[in-house]
């Protein structure tokens, strides 16, 4: 997966304003595995708060131009290769990179192994049901872009309940759930109006998630023994 279109979304209610928000919680020193890290924006924000951070890339250009950042970075090819073996990680983050594998589910389950007993996982997918796509659908439109949503590179689609359903069938139990908004600060240049808006549409995301979110967002851990 090679997303350097991306680029960080600090603003409020964004993916990553969420995983951020989540490790303010971690200790210093706390080990962290970020799953597909593209050119290493979120490693470059985190890596001042003292994390270990260890990083899974399969684009070797994306790997040169990040690893400043991780204290490694493994390079392998999640659609192909085996996941090694590693020591336990507090936090994984599997922001955005779900919706990239042919075999989400069987991933999922395999992070588990490498997650310490009260550990999270954080995952962020995209919302095929958003309005966007519902209206382009409405009009016989299917078009891959460079990014978003119908990301070319999308081999998955998820709806919040396709997403909820991966998640317990894989043997996680959700904690935390987040909708987010569209990121309109990409779209809408004077930075007040971006602010207000993205302020009312965060409320009709809360709503109606399944219609206007971007993205959802995820806090899982593993299912306690015993329990459903």
């Amino acid at each position: 997966m090679n997303n350097n279109n991306y680029s960080l979304k600090t603003f409020r209610y964004s993916s990553h304003y969420r995983i951020f928000k989540l490790l303010e919680k971690a200790t210093a020193s706390s080990r962290i595995l970020e799953v597909g890290i593209a050119n290493g924006f979120i490693g470059k924000h985190i890596k001042s708060k003292g994390f270990e951070i260890i990083g899974i890339e399969k684009n070797i250009s994306s790997i040169k131009q990040a690893s400043e950042y991780y204290k490694e970075i493994i390079a392998i090819d999640l659609n192909k290769d085996c996941i090694p073996s590693l020591k336990p990680f507090v936090f994984i983050i599997l922001a955005d990179i779900l919706e990239h594998l042919e075999e989400p589910a069987h991933i999922l389950k395999k992070m588990q192994d490498l997650l310490k007993d009260g550990g999270k996982i954080i995952i962020s997918v995209p919302n095929i049901a958003n309005w966007t796509i519902r209206m382009k659908l409405a009009f016989g439109n299917f078009n891959y872009q460079d990014k978003g949503i119908l990301d070319i590179g999308h081999l998955r689609f998820f709806t919040l309940k396709t997403a909820k359903d991966m998640i317990k069938n894989s043997g996680l139990e959700m904690t935390e759930f987040y909708s987010t908004p569209i990121p309109l600060q990409f779209i809408i240049k004077p930075r007040f109006i971006a602010w207000m808006m993205n302020e009312v549409y965060y409320a009709f995301t809360k709503l109606f998630p399944n219609f206007f979110a971007y993205q959802f967002v995820f806090i899982v851990n593993k299912k306690e023994r015993g329990t459903d």
